[in-house]
């Protein structure tokens, strides 16, 4: 008896992916580094972020692999049925597809606050000049609390996969 495996990941998907990684590696290092030298790279290293979830939406809306967001499954039901029958799925699961959401949203908050954030002595993002200063206290704020959030997720992330892994198998 063989087993077969099948790619359920397009190439641009699984480029994409390892490309958020690093991206996102390098802006909370430089970001919480927080030395003058390192912001260049932690704008440049944001616009990458930001240029990757665009890229994610689009295939999110276009592509034509499990990655296409008419493949997630985002309802209560289906989580809850998920939960009870263990059920497998090609693609992302109900709450991976949940995981891929907030992570979205939170990456997303993340990279558009950075472009409204200053720190009032070097640096500001380049909307800094086009929004209302109530709007560039908030998007600092968010910009300098959300790194957890993030954090977290990753966390949430790398521990389901490690699940997956090694008590249900399925990786």
């Amino acid at each position: 008896m063989t087993t077969s495996s099948i790619l359920v990941w397009d190439i641009h998907t699984r480029l994409f992916h390892w490309a958020l990684v690093l991206a996102v590696t390098l802006s909370l290092t430089t970001g919480l580094i927080a030395e003058p030298d390192w912001m260049p790279i932690h704008f440049y290293s944001g616009y990458v972020v930001i240029g990757l979830l665009i890229f994610r939406l689009l295939t999110g809306i276009f592509g034509q692999d499990y990655g296409h967001f008419k493949h997630f499954h985002l309802s209560i039901k289906s989580v809850a049925a998920y939960w009870r029958s263990k059920q497998n799925f090609t693609g992302h699961n109900p709450p991976g597809s949940w995981m891929v959401v907030f992570m979205l949203v939170i990456l997303s908050a993340q990279a558009l606050s950075g472009l409204m954030t200053t720190d009032d002595i070097f640096y500001e993002g380049p909307w800094v000049y086009w929004v209302d200063d109530s709007w560039v206290s908030i998007a600092s704020s968010i910009h300098a609390g959300n790194f957890r959030m993030i954090l977290l997720l990753i966390a949430m992330h790398i521990l389901a996969i490690a699940f997956y892994h090694f008590w249900r198998k399925k990786i």
